[in-house]
């Protein structure tokens, strides 16, 4: 992710969800995307938008990345009602404090907060230690299918309206040539 994205600064957030303290004493693990930070703590998952804004994606403001939650909560509560528990306000009361969730300070951030799987149980790391087989693919594309076949249909979207979505992609790809390298 490359600076000019970024709006906001995020960082009493990100130092308050990844202090132990938060979380009853539990140890903390970040895992940041160009769009996300989560912070594993306990049984807990919680997930912050990333005060970003990119063609595709923008979360450039509190109202906006409240809004992101929301939609993903509603979203992935369709396949998932028991990762995806609720969302969650960040809060910052007069006297500086941060607390997550309650009704004192006024919300500074907002995340979802989901119930913590073993990262051990993701595809990639099934597969690394050689235990996603077939069976896993399989169960996975038919409930994808199954899923697009239920979607509603956008015909009015051609490949020209979608050209700006793959130019992007290149653009952010050449931003960041060690995700891919060319040679």
């Amino acid at each position: 992710m490359t600076d000019s994205h970024i709006v906001e600064d995020q960082s009493a957030t990100a130092t308050f969800l990844a202090d132990p303290a938060t979380h009853g004493g539990a140890p903390v693990e970040r895992i940041d995307t160009h769009g996300a930070m989560v912070f594993l703590a306990g049984d807990r998952a919680y997930k912050v938008k990333r005060a970003v804004r990119y063609p595709y994606m923008d979360f450039s403001t509190l109202e906006r990345r409240e809004a992101a939650c929301r939609a993903e909560l509603a979203l992935n509560r369709r396949t998932a009602p028991h990762l995806y528990l609720a969302v969650e306000p960040i809060r910052r009361d007069a006297e500086g404090r941060f607390s997550l969730g309650g009704e004192t300070g006024r919300p500074v951030d907002w995340c979802v907060a989901m119930s913590r799987f073993r990262q051990d149980d993701l595809f990639d790391r099934m597969a690394e230690r050689g235990a996603l087989g077939t069976d896993h693919v399989e169960a996975l594309a038919e409930a994808v299918a199954d899923f697009h076949v239920g979607a509603a249909q956008h015909r009015d979207v051609g490949a020209a309206a979608m050209r700006w979505v793959v130019e992007e992609n290149i653009e952010e790809l050449r931003e960041n040539p060690a995700l891919f390298p060319t040679d």
